[in-house]
C-alpha cells in the first residue's frame, strides 16, 4: 500500500512484486513474518538514465509516475529501501527499545536498509547532515533532507507529536537549489 493522502494509500501490489529488495516471502525464527515494513520506493540515477531522462525533469518524480501506474510498466526499475517495522510474534506486538534494534531487524528480513549512521551527539548529527549536504549528488539516489531521530525509541515516544509529526524523529530538508 502506498502512503496515498497519509490516510489512504492505494494498492500497488501488482508494481510491488517487481521492485528490486522486496522480497516475496519472509520467514523468520517464529515462522512467517506478520506484521508491516515501511520503506522508501526509489529510482536510482543509473534506473532513470536506462528508462529516459527525458520523460520527468527528475528521478524522484518519475519513480512517484511509474509507481503509480496500474499496468506495472517499469515497475522494475524501481528499488525499495526500509526505514520501520511493526511485527507480531504468537499475537503480541514486539517491542523495540531502539531504531538500531528496528534497523538489525530490518536487515535480517532480508530488506535493504535505508543508507544511516548512528551520531552520539547532536554535533555529530549535525557533521553527518553537513556532509550529505555536501556529498548528496555522488548518492545512488536522490533526496531532499535527512532524518534524524532519537534511537531511545521510549525517549522518542516520551517527546510527544506535534501536527501529526512525531518530535523525535525531525526531517531536516536541505536548502532549495536555485537555477537560472
Amino acid at each position: 500500500i502506498s502512503r496515498g493522502d497519509g490516510l489512504t494509500g492505494e494498492d500497488i501490489t501488482a508494481n510491488g512484486v517487481k521492485f528490486k529488495g522486496l522480497p516475496a516471502y519472509i520467514e523468520t525464527s517464529d515462522g512467517p513474518f506478520n506484521g508491516a515494513v515501511r520503506f522508501e520506493v526509489v529510482l536510482t540515477v543509473a534506473d532513470w538514465k536506462k528508462l529516459d531522462p527525458s520523460m520527468a525533469k527528475n528521478p524522484r518524480n518519475l519513480g512517484s509516475g511509474i509507481m503509480g501506474r496500474k499496468n506495472g510498466q517499469d515497475s522494475e526499475y524501481l528499488s525499495v529501501f526500509a526505514f520501520g517495522i511493526s511485527q507480531l510474534v504468537d499475537g503480541n506486538e514486539v517491542t523495540f527499545r531502539t531504531e538500531e534494534e528496528k534497523a538489525n531487524t530490518i536487515q535480517e528480513l532480508g530488506f535493504d536498509l535505508m543508507p544511516n549512521r548512528m551520531c552520539k551527539s547532536a554535533d555529530a548529527a549535525i557533521a553527518y547532515y553537513e556532509h550529505i549536504t555536501e556529498t548528496r549528488n555522488k548518492l545512488p539516489f536522490w533526496i531532499d533532507g535527512v532524518v534524524m531521530k532519537v534511537n531511545d525509541i521510549a525517549h522518542q515516544e516520551s517527546l510527544g507529536i506535534t501536527s501529526h509529526r512525531p518530535k523525535g524523529q525531525i526531517a531536516w530538508k536541505f536548502e532549495a537549489e536555485g537555477a537560472e
